[in-house]
C-alpha cells in the first residue's frame, strides 16, 4: 500500500509499540519504494500480543473499484478473527475493463466483454466467486463480511483482515442539493450524492442477499408532465400533478400565463413561442397540449411526435381534433404515430369545469404510467439521505393494497411513503425499528386478527428490509 503521511517506516516491534502507547494507534510497514510491505512475522506476532485491534491490508486493487484475485491473493494470516471484503460501489455502471482489476480473470467468471456495463449481479458474482466462497472454504471458522465503499465518494477496493471482529465502518452522506429553474434553467441534482437505488444495492451486497430481489425501475426518477399552455386547465392540472408527485414543466407564449407566480409548483416555467417547443423536450415525458387555439395545438403535437414520449394528449372538441389529425396525415405523419395521440384528451367522465377536465387528464396519465411501471416511490423518498430501513414489497399473492415495488423508509423519527397501510404496515414499521437488519419477511392479510379488524383481502406480501 502507498506510504501515508503518518506511517511509521520500521520493522521494529519496540518502535511500533512505543508509538502505540503514545498515540494509541500506529500504521507501520517496511518501506519498499513509494509503498510499504508487510512486517516480518516475528514483529507482527509481537505487536499482536499488545494491540487491541490489528488491521492488515491483505489485497490491493490498483485504484480500481472492483477486482478478481489471482491464486496468491488475498494474503490472510491464520490468527485473524474476521475477514472484511471491501469493494467500490462506483464501479456500478462503468465499462468492465475500466472498473475491474485483473479483468481477464474476471471475464472468465462473468462471461462479459470489456465494454460491458457493470451491473449489480456482476459485482455480486465477483465478490462471491472471487472472495467469499474460496475464503469460506479455506477459513471455515472465520467471520467473512462485506463492506461497500464509495457510497458517497469513491476510494478503493481490496481485502482487509483484522485481529478482532469489532470493526466500525463510518460513512458520511452529503446533503442533497437541487436548484429549481425560473425560466429555461433545468433543475439539477449533485451527482456526488448516492441514489437510493445504489444504497439499496450496497445493502444487499453487504448482507449477501440476491441483488435481483429489487429492480432498478422501482427507483425511477419522478415522472414529468410537460404542459403546453398556461390557461385554466393547465393551472388546475399543475396543482393536481404536484400532489401526485409529478415533475412539472409549463410552456406558454404569454408572459401573464407563463410566470413563477402563477405556477410556483412547476420545476420549470418557460415563456417562449410554441414554435420553439423542440428546445424544451424531454425524453419519456407525459405531454399535455392545452393551448389557446388550433394552430398552437397542431404545432405542439407535430413537434412532440418527433421525440420519445410516454403519453401525448391534446384537448379539443371532436371536430377540432379530427381537423388536426387530418392535417397531420396530410403532412405525412403515419397512422401508427397518430394512433398514440389521446384526443380528445382525458378519460370520459363527462368533465365540464377546468378542474374536472384536469382530473380526467391525470386519470388517463396515471392509467398509462401504471401500465408501464408499478413503482410508487415519491421524490421525497428517492432523495432521502438519512440512515434508516428501506422496506420494499418484493412479492405478493392474492389481493393486497399495494403492488410489488412499493416501498417506504423507516427510522426512529419518521416514516416516508407507504406499502399499503393497516396492520401489516404497522407491523413492518415496528419490525424495522426493532430489528434494523437486512432480511425478508412474509406478512399475511388473512389472519384471524386481521379478519376481526375487517381486513379480508386474503393476500400476502413479501417485504424486504434493507438498512440504508
Amino acid at each position: 500500500m502507498l506510504i501515508e503521511e503518518d506511517t511509521l517506516l520500521t520493522d521494529s516491534a519496540q518502535e511500533i509499540l512505543g508509538e502505540l502507547e503514545k498515540k494509541h494507534y500506529v500504521m507501520a510497514g517496511i518501506p519498499e519504494g513509494r509503498k510499504i510491505t508487510e512486517l516480518s512475522r516475528s514483529t507482527y506476532e509481537e505487536v499482536c500480543r499488545f494491540a487491541d485491534e490489528v488491521l492488515i491490508e491483505a489485497d490491493g486493487s490498483k485504484h480500481f473499484p472492483l477486482k478478481y484475485p489471482n491464486d496468491q491473493e488475498p494474503v490472510i494470516y491464520e490468527n485473524v478473527d474476521e475477514i472484511v471484503v471491501v469493494f467500490g460501489m462506483h464501479g456500478l455502471g462503468l465499462p468492465a475493463k475500466d472498473s475491474i482489476h485483473r479483468f481477464e480473470l474476471a471475464r472468465k467468471v462473468l462471461g462479459i466483454q470489456p465494454d460491458t456495463s457493470v451491473e449489480p449481479i456482476h459485482i455480486q458474482q465477483l465478490l462471491q466467486e472471487g472472495y467469499v466462497k474460496p475464503l469460506k472454504a479455506k477459513f471455515p471458522n472465520k467471520t467473512i463480511s462485506i463492506i461497500a465503499n464509495g457510497i458517497t465518494n469513491s476510494i478503493t477496493n481490496g481485502i482487509t483482515s483484522n485481529i478482532t471482529s469489532n470493526i466500525t465502518n463510518n460513512s458520511t452522506n452529503n446533503n442533497s442539493m437541487q436548484r429549481y429553474a425560473t425560466k429555461a434553467n433545468i433543475a439539477n441534482a449533485d451527482r456526488n450524492i448516492s441514489t437510493l437505488y445504489e444504497r439499496a444495492i450496497a445493502s444487499l451486497l453487504e448482507a449477501q442477499l440476491d441483488v435481483s430481489l429489487i429492480q432498478k425501475e422501482w427507483f425511477g426518477t419522478r415522472p414529468k408532465v410537460i404542459i403546453c399552455g398556461g390557461g385554466h386547465v393547465a393551472y388546475d392540472l399543475a396543482k393536481m400533478a404536484e400532489q401526485l408527485d409529478f415533475s412539472i414543466k409549463v410552456l406558454d407564449d404569454r408572459e401573464e400565463f407563463a410566470n413563477r407566480e402563477r405556477f410556483p409548483m412547476a420545476e420549470e416555467v418557460i415563456c417562449d413561442s410554441f414554435d420553439h417547443l423542440d428546445r424544451y423536450l424531454d425524453t419519456d415525458a407525459y405531454y399535455v397540449v392545452v393551448t389557446r387555439g388550433h394552430k398552437e395545438d397542431y404545432s405542439c403535437v407535430k413537434t412532440i411526435l418527433n421525440t420519445q414520449y410516454r403519453y401525448l394528449g391534446m384537448i379539443g372538441s371532436k371536430i377540432k381534433v379530427a381537423r388536426t389529425l387530418e392535417r397531420l396525415r396530410e403532412e405525412g405523419i403515419n397512422e401508427e404515430a397518430i394512433a398514440t395521440i389521446h384526443a380528445p384528451i382525458g378519460l370520459d367522465i363527462k368533465a365540464i369545469t377546468p378542474a374536472e377536465i384536469a382530473v380526467s387528464i391525470l386519470a388517463q396519465i396515471i392509467l398509462e404510467k401504471n401500465s408501464f411501471s408499478r413503482a410508487s416511490a415519491s421524490q421525497k423518498l428517492l432523495n432521502i439521505q438519512e440512515h434508516g430501513t428501506l422496506c420494499i414489497v418484493i412479492g405478493k399473492t392474492g389481493s393486497t393494497p399495494r403492488g410489488v415495488g412499493s416501498m417506504m423508509f423507516v427510522n426512529d423519527s419518521k416514516v416516508i411513503d407507504t406499502i399499503g397501510g393497516g396492520t401489516v404496515e404497522y407491523a413492518v414499521i415496528e419490525e424495522a425499528r426493532k430489528h434494523p437488519d437486512a432480511m425478508v419477511k412474509e406478512y399475511h392479510l388473512d389472519t384471524e386478527k386481521n379478519r376481526e379488524l375487517g381486513m379480508i383481502c386474503g393476500g400476502s406480501n413479501r417485504v424486504l428490509f434493507l438498512p440504508v
